[in-house]
This record gives structure tokens, sequence and C-alpha cells, in this order.
């Protein structure tokens, strides 16, 4: 279990890239942070479990491996998992050419989520963080800054990897647009061989290129966004079950509820009456 770690850095004299805090976590079920919005940029890497993060309206499933960028002036709300809640590192950052190395990268706000294929890279440049020992104020400030040039690197690295990843280079792109479609179109009913048509793949292929891009099969990802999106609705609204069930794009509410109580444990009226928000 990760450490609860909240370090903030020595006082900047650079502008160009500064790195403003840096930390750990090991969350309970469902711990939430937000909604809220920051003046800068943070980096959260997953290194074990699961959680959900969501900005402008939309919801990202994540787990080990995966990494998301919050940008600045944006509102944005990241959950731990109910059932395997996630571990992370995090650190937050900004300065004059941020947004030209995530553009670089194809890191932006409506591509927030990043594949690291080697997380360990990254987990090394994090025990360098967790183990330095403050000093002098200058030689701190080269420290940190040391550092986060070599986090974004291997960051902007990583995000580059993953979009040049599959049959001639394009996997990535392929795989960002199968998640915009699956966003958008998860409540028809969609099969996967829809979302493969949609990008342009054979059904077998973009199965194993988009397994291997998020950990999980096309499938898995449409019933694992339905599941959230069921959650959501039953904690935050009033809405009736067998309305919620056809939102969601099931025919029925039997139909939900199985697939609800399969998924998640319990009966969608017994998750709202644990979870409701007033």
């Amino acid at each position: 279990m990760l450490p609860t770690i909240d370090h903030y850095t020595v006082p900047r004299h650079m502008n160009d890239l500064y790195l403003n805090y840096y930390g750990s976590q090991s969350c309970p079920p469902e711990h939430l942070y937000g909604p809220a919005m920051r003046d800068h940029y943070l980096y959260v890497l997953v290194m074990s479990g699961k959680g959900l993060y969501r900005v402008r309206n939309r919801d990202y499933p994540l787990q080990a491996g995966q990494a998301f960028v919050l940008f600045p002036n944006e509102l944005t709300m990241y959950r731990a998992d109910d059932r395997e809640p996630w571990e992370y590192l995090w650190f937050g950052f900004g300065g004059k050419l941020v947004h030209v190395f995530l553009a670089e990268a194809g890191i932006d706000i409506e591509h927030p989520i990043i594949l690291h294929a080697e997380p360990q890279r990254l987990h090394r440049l994090f025990g360098e963080l967790f183990g330095h020992e403050s000093g002098d104020e200058r030689r701190d400030e080269l420290f940190y800054t040391g550092c986060l040039n070599s986090m974004l690197a291997e960051i902007c690295f990583g995000a580059k990897r993953e979009s040049h990843s599959g049959r001639k280079g394009h996997g990535g792109n392929y795989i960002i647009q199968a998640q915009n479609f699956i966003e958008q179109h998860y409540d028809k009913n969609i099969q996967v061989h829809d979302v493969a048509a949609y990008v342009g793949l054979e059904r077998s292929y973009f199965s194993k290129l988009f397994k291997a891009a998020t950990g999980i099969a096309p499938y898995e990802y449409v019933m694992d966004l339905r599941l959230s999106k069921g959650k959501q609705l039953l904690r935050e609204t009033d809405m009736p079950v067998e309305h919620i069930a056809l939102l969601l794009g099931f025919k029925d509410t039997f139909h939900f509820s199985s697939f609800f109580k399969r998924k998640a444990g319990e009966a969608p009226l017994h998750h709202r009456r644990k979870h409701w928000k007033n």
C-alpha cells in the first residue's frame, strides 16, 4: 500500500517549466476528489486498482498502467472504484512551455488519457523525488526542474508510443476514435462489430488492438461504461430504474438489473440506498 504523501516544492524562479508538488495515495473505496478547478496542470498515474476521471461531462474508466492529465481552469472530478479502489502517484506542474510539450504528444483536454507501456520508468523518477533531501533552495529548484523535465519526456514519449502503435502506426488514433464512438453511442446497444466498422478495421484485429491499448476487451469497455453511468444516475438522481435502464440501452428493467447485479454485486435499488446523495 502506498503511503499518503503530499510534498510541496520550493518557491520557483523559473517560468518555462516548474514543479508545484507531488505525492502518492492509497484510496479507500469511492474516495472522491472534486468537482474542483485548479490553476495548474496535474498528472496522475494509476499504480493499481481502478477509478473514474470526469471532465467536460465525459467519464474515463481507468486502471493500472494508465494516467490522466488535469488541465488548468477545467472543472474535474476523479473517484476510486467501489470494489477495487486505486492507488496513484501525482505531480502538479505549470509553466509557459507545458502546452507545447503536451501538444507534441497529442495530449489535450479532449484526449487526456495516457497508456504507459513501461510505467516503471516513471516509478523510478517518482522514487527520486520521494528520496530527495531538501537543502539549498536554488539547488532544490534545479533538482525538481530536472525531474520534471525527465518525467515530461517519459510521459510524452509514452503517449507517442501509444499513438504510434498498431497497424501503419495509427493504432492509438483508432483507439481514440473507438472510445469517442462508444462514449456517444453506449446507450444504443452497440456491438463490437459496430465500433470496428466505424474505425474501419476488421472485428478480430480491432479487438486485439483495443485490448492491447486499454487492457480490456471492447465489449467489457462498453459494459464498464454502462455500469459507471448507471451508478452515477442511481447516486445523483431520483430517476426510476426503468428509465435508467432505457437510457443505458437496455430493453427493460430486468436485463439492466441482472447486468447491474452481476457487475456490481448488488441490485440497483440497494446501490442507490447505500450511496444516495441528497
